[in-house]
């Protein structure tokens, strides 16, 4: 009877399985390859895929004399934007599409001219885009400036034949400037959108920001214990190689296929940071109470938000400080590339391997160091910028002292540490971690943090 039984399951099985439309069997391909058991090798629906690679497609035309036509307009980037992300629940999906958007926008096989066409207009297209920040409100400014440092960026990073995921890039950065254009209302859903397609076209493009991470081990590591700050060889054992799986793959974002410091790919990497930096800060727009930066805290916030997204935030926001605030005003060099180029080529092997080697890395602030020259130029420039002067870092008082007076200016410091304390607070409400924002005995809000940082008070 047994045996009765389990051979009319089979044949009800087949039978249900011949019985399925295409369509089914590629949402059951699609189900079964997530689960990792697709044993009858059904293939997933690849529908969305195609129709995203369309959208992309649809922006550069060519007629029968081969001249080529650029033109993103709001609605085509929004298009696009929504494509995109319609993929990112299905890692099948995600990996066709990335892919895809990895090939030129005329094929290998274009002219020079073609080529040069596609750059020239989508640079065009991109300083088209940009915000006139004289005629937005005040609150709006500070956003705007980003979203168009990143619209400036758009020339530097593109490949000499520019790939789809570049043109995708540039069609969401420019869905963030619409939303900038437009009512703040928006603002959230803009936001969460472009950091769902920002995610997958960086991918496309080998930009993936902390991607070989464990944000919440790397937290509890350090939470969960007290680092002191000559650091203890046990404790920084625990969380250091968390670090360096991040660094690698940082690393990786800036070099070529051989392996060396490239400029371009440079330049993609720090356009891709200012684009998510941006979208967050957009985001947590939309959350902020005016004049209160702890009232995001009392926000129903429901984006789908994780403690990965702190990462990937605070790496951005890392980047593209650093870049900034080393760029000598007089000769308008950024001193901290070069530093980077020359310490990435001549570590690259330790640095792609630190959660083992990391005691084998070059000290750059060694006299004598081939880098010595280039960091200290860098960081004389940092503390001329933000008017720190140089002190000894034991003097946590003086650090204290010194950083109060710089962010004393209410203007771009004070904005930046602003903006980032409304984004953690964002994001801590919507994955539920806001006990990290336990200070101890102090209050534990944003705007203490903000006021020891800055001595100010933000709740007035």
């Amino acid at each position: 009877m047994k045996k009765i039984a389990l051979g009319l399951l089979v044949i009800a099985m087949f039978l249900c399985l011949t019985a399925c439309s295409q369509d089914q069997y590629a949402k059951l391909g699609e189900l079964m390859g997530k689960m990792s058991t697709n044993v009858y090798g059904l293939k997933p629906d690849m529908k969305d895929v195609d129709a995203a690679t369309d959208k992309v497609d649809d922006t550069v035309t060519v007629d029968e004399k081969g001249a080529v036509t650029v033109e993103v307009k709001s609605e085509d980037a929004k298009s696009i934007v929504d494509s995109v992300i319609a993929v990112k629940d299905s890692s099948s999906k995600r990996e066709a599409l990335q892919e895809s958007l990895d090939e030129p926008n005329l094929g290998k096989y274009a002219t020079e001219q073609q080529k040069a066409e596609v750059k020239s207009q989508l640079t065009a297209q991109a300083t088209g885009s940009k915000i006139d920040t004289t005629s937005i409100p005040e609150s709006k400014k500070d956003i705007a400036e980003a979203v168009n440092d990143a619209l400036d960026l758009v020339e530097s990073s593109l490949s000499e034949n520019p790939t789809k995921a570049e043109l995708a890039t540039f069609a969401t950065i420019k869905t963030l400037a619409d939303a900038v254009k437009g009512d703040e209302a928006g603002f959230a859903e803009a936001g969460k959108k472009a950091i769902d397609a920002l995610t997958i076209t960086a991918e496309a493009a080998g930009i993936d920001l902390f991607a070989d991470a464990d944000i919440t081990d790397l937290i509890n590591n350090i939470t969960g214990r007290d680092i002191s700050r000559d650091g203890d060889e046990e404790d920084l054992s625990k969380w250091l190689p968390v670090v360096s799986r991040s660094v690698a793959s940082v690393i990786r974002c800036m070099t070529d296929s051989d392996g060396k410091f490239s400029d371009q790919r440079y330049s993609k990497f720090i356009l891709e940071c200012r684009a998510i930096k941006a979208a967050f800060e957009i985001m947590a727009k939309a959350y902020s109470v005016p004049g209160n930066i702890d009232g995001i805290l009392d926000k129903d916030i429901d984006c789908g938000l994780t403690i990965e997204s702190l990462g990937k935030y605070v790496m951005a926001l890392l980047f593209v400080e650093m870049h900034d605030l080393s760029t000598d005003l007089l000769t308008e060099d950024v001193t901290i590339v070069p530093f980077i180029g020359k310490y990435v080529d001549g570590n690259y092997n330790a640095l792609t391997d630190l959660a083992n080697k990391y005691n084998e890395l070059d000290d750059p602030t060694a006299e004598g160091s081939p880098y010595y020259a280039d960091l200290e130029h860098a960081l004389i420039t940092i503390a001329n910028r933000i008017g720190i002067i140089t002190i000894e870092y034991q003097d946590f008082d003086k650090v204290i002292e010194e950083v109060r007076k710089a962010f004393g200016d209410p203007l771009r410091l004070y904005g930046v540490a602003y903006n980032a304390l409304s984004v953690t607070g964002m994001i801590l409400v919507d994955s539920e971690y806001t006990s990290l924002l336990s200070m101890g005995e102090m209050d534990g809000t944003l705007s203490a943090l903000l006021n020891i940082i800055s001595g100010r008070e933000v709740n007035k």
